[in-house]
C-alpha cells in the first residue's frame, strides 16, 4: 500500500487542484437555485470564472489548469456566438 502514498508535493497539487475545481463548484451551486430565477446569472458566472481563471498566482501546476480551464471556457461560451448572445440577453433579466 505504500506504493500508493501521495507524497508532500503531490499533496500540495491536489490541495492546488481542489482550490481551483471549487470555483467551479460554487458557480454550479450559485446557478443551480432553487429559490430564485438563475437564468441572468449565467453570464455573471461565467465572467467571475474567467476573471478567477485568468489570475496567475506563481503555482506552475495551478496557472497551467487555470490557463487550460480557461481556454475550454472561451471555447464553449465565447466562441459560441449563439451561446454568448443568449447569456447577455438572459444578463439583463436579472
Amino acid at each position: 500500500l505504500t506504493g500508493y502514498e501521495l507524497n508532500r508535493d503531490e499533496w500540495i497539487i491536489l490541495d492546488s487542484v481542489q482550490e481551483v475545481l471549487n470555483s467551479f463548484f460554487e458557480a454550479t451551486k450559485l446557478v443551480s437555485g432553487k429559490q430564485y430565477s438563475t437564468i441572468g446569472l449565467g453570464y455573471f458566472t461565467v465572467n467571475n470564472l474567467k476573471e478567477y481563471l485568468e489570475e496567475r498566482d506563481g503555482n506552475y501546476e495551478v496557472d497551467q489548469l487555470k490557463r487550460l480551464l480557461l481556454m475550454q471556457l472561451i471555447n464553449y461560451f465565447d466562441n459560441d456566438v449563439d451561446q454568448y448572445d443568449l447569456l447577455k440577453v438572459s444578463y439583463l433579466f436579472i
